[in-house]
């Protein structure tokens, strides 16, 4: 066996350890039969527990250095940055925006140039609103534009 599939072997098992030790847990509450409508909290607290004492959780130091950024006058957690500036504050822009596009850069650019397409032969067609279509046609080659920018080229280098 690889190291790599030792580590993986060495999760699993504890892993399915965990989870022996929570169903045998909930099969004594279950006998208990105390009457209790939602046993919800106190299964969770055991497996936190349970989690903790395998090793789980904080790691030495990390706790107390979270607690100490989290409490700092200048920190701003990043789910409540109003601006751009804030949020590049936060080191986290760049997770942010790739929570917002899982697609690659070239495929939402092939798809706002597609949308730009549809809406300009649709402002084409109608008469009436053809200059809305047209605003839509030009936003959406604006944002092709924008994700052609992000595209690497699969160039080979040469050597």
């Amino acid at each position: 066996m690889t190291e790599k599939e030792n580590e993986k072997s060495d999760v699993d098992e504890k892993f399915n350890d965990l989870m022996s030790k929570m169903h045998a847990e909930k099969k004594k509450w279950d006998a208990e039969d105390n009457d209790s409508d939602d046993e919800t909290d106190a299964l969770l607290s055991k497996a936190i527990e349970m989690a903790v004492e395998q090793g789980k959780g904080w790691k030495e130091g990390e706790r107390e250095e979270y607690l100490k950024r989290i409490y700092d006058d200048d920190y701003l957690d990043p789910i409540f940055a109003t601006s751009e500036e804030d949020l590049a504050k936060t080191g986290m822009a760049e997770a942010f925006s790739s929570l917002m596009y899982d697609d690659p850069p070239g495929r939402m650019m092939l798809e706002a140039k597609k949308k730009g397409t549809d809406a300009f032969m649709n402002g084409k067609q109608n008469l009436a609103k053809n200059v809305q279509y047209y605003r839509d046609a030009v936003n959406q080659y604006y944002e092709s534009f924008h994700w052609a920018q992000k595209v690497e080229p699969d160039v080979p280098t040469v050597d």
